[in-house]
């Protein structure tokens, strides 16, 4: 995203202003550029340079209908993990062959929709639900296409909410199961096992755990022998690529992630004598968090004790990440410029915890001013919510000077429409 534009109040050709005038605030804002320049950076990183690959997107990190079929139109798939995801899938009219199903509870309910639907693979994240999903596939005279999510047993730099390979995660079969679960699909006449899927955390700025992760698999390959090596069909590496936050912080490229992680793939079944199966892999927060922004009004400013708190529109109901996960981020002045001093930048949500960003260095501002909030495109509509009776904001897509809604705002009937 270009701050030197957004500072001018400008995003992709449109006005932040007139923005704001049209849509109201806080107001989630896309760039059309940048998404498709992210789904270029995994065709030429990882599409390009290998055969056998594909891409299905994390959905979690922002789910709705027209992202959906950006996504299907450039050939990327979905990963999804409700069946809220697949239902939306397929009044966005994705086709359910793309679709992976994830999670770790799936529900009956889920579970029969897929299968009805058609989706491409489930994802098995234990015994429990293997045996569930057979019974429910037999019943139904359906035969499910299977992964199973192996625990990696890896720990990764990131934080801890959003590490999820270790053994103490509630991902996965665990290694000692692992067999028994294949031998159970390889009987069954409602399975066709297909492969393994390891997943080690997300926000990841170096593929080390990934690395780490990929040894265990392969010497739990190896001791399963020649018939489970024979069965493998696609590897599925997960996602967790990290992005850009603040200015200067360091990120990795999708070719260097990959780079090292599919050699080792490779040397590993050519030792084996074996084909190098599909790999598959999960991006999400990186094909859409840095092509997002939030633009808010700013409200009451007042200092205490040498400290400026700066409030705008919105907070925790719209971006529920610093509360959760103690997470950074850059603000703009929109249209403002002069010495800058330091303000912390609170939520209007009636909690202690709801600060935005603790130390901002921003311009003399004032109530009614804009404010931008930089790389809020994942896991930002997906999570918000009506703590306070906030009403969910809208969320628009630009593109060379034209605005498209992509989720209408909430609004004040709205938030009560199920209430009796």
């Amino acid at each position: 995203m270009n701050r030197e534009e957004l500072k001018l109040g400008k995003i992709d050709g449109m006005d932040l202003k007139e923005l704001a005038k049209e849509f109201g605030t806080p107001l989630y804002i896309y760039s059309k550029k940048q998404l498709e320049e992210n789904v270029l950076a995994y065709q030429k990183g990882f599409l390009d340079p290998y055969e056998r690959t594909r891409v299905a997107f994390a959905s979690k990190a922002f789910s709705c209908k027209a992202l959906y079929q950006l996504m299907a139109q450039r050939g990327i798939g979905l990963d999804v993990v409700s069946g809220g995801e697949i239902f939306t899938a397929k009044q966005a009219k994705i086709p359910m062959e793309t679709l992976e199903f994830n999670g770790n509870n799936k529900e009956k309910w889920e579970i029969e929709l897929a299968l009805e639907e058609g989706i491409g693979l489930f994802i098995v994240d234990s015994l429990e639900e293997l045996y569930f999903l057979e019974k429910i596939a037999k019943e139904k005279g359906k035969v499910a296409k299977i992964l199973f999510r192996l625990k990696p047993n890896v720990e990764t730099d990131t934080h801890a909410h959003m590490s999820t390979g270790h053994s103490r995660s509630k991902f996965g079969i665990s290694r000692k199961d692992f067999l028994k679960a294949w031998e159970f699909s390889q009987k069954s006449k409602e399975m066709e096992f297909r492969g393994i899927h390891i997943h080690v955390g997300s926000q990841l700025k170096e593929n080390t755990s990934v690395l780490a992760g990929l040894k265990n698999i392969f010497s739990l390959l190896e001791e399963g022998g020649e018939k489970v090596l024979s069965s493998i069909k696609e590897i599925n590496l997960g996602g967790g690529l990290g992005i850009s936050y603040v200015e200067g912080e360091k990120s990795i490229s999708v070719e260097e992630f990959y780079k090292e992680p599919m050699k080792q793939i490779e040397e590993f079944f050519q030792k084996h004598k074996k084909i190098r199966p599909w790999i598959s892999i999960e991006p999400g927060r990186s094909l859409v968090g840095e092509a997002g922004i939030t633009l808010y009004e700013v409200g009451t400013i007042k200092e205490e004790e040498s400290q400026t708190f700066m409030a705008v529109n919105g907070g925790m109901s719209d971006n529920l990440r610093v509360a959760l996960y103690g997470a950074k981020y850059e603000a703009l002045a929109v249209n403002k410029s002069g010495e800058e001093k330091t303000v912390q930048i609170v939520g209007k949500c009636c909690e202690t915890g709801d600060v935005l960003i603790q130390k901002a260095k921003l311009p003399e501002m004032e109530r009614g001013d804009l404010l931008v909030i930089l790389a809020t495109g994942a896991y930002h509509y997906s999570m918000a919510n009506n703590y306070n009776k906030n009403p969910i904001p809208p969320v628009i897509c630009v593109e060379d000077g034209k605005a498209e809604i992509w989720v209408k705002g909430q609004t004040m009937e709205e938030l009560i429409q199920r209430e009796q």
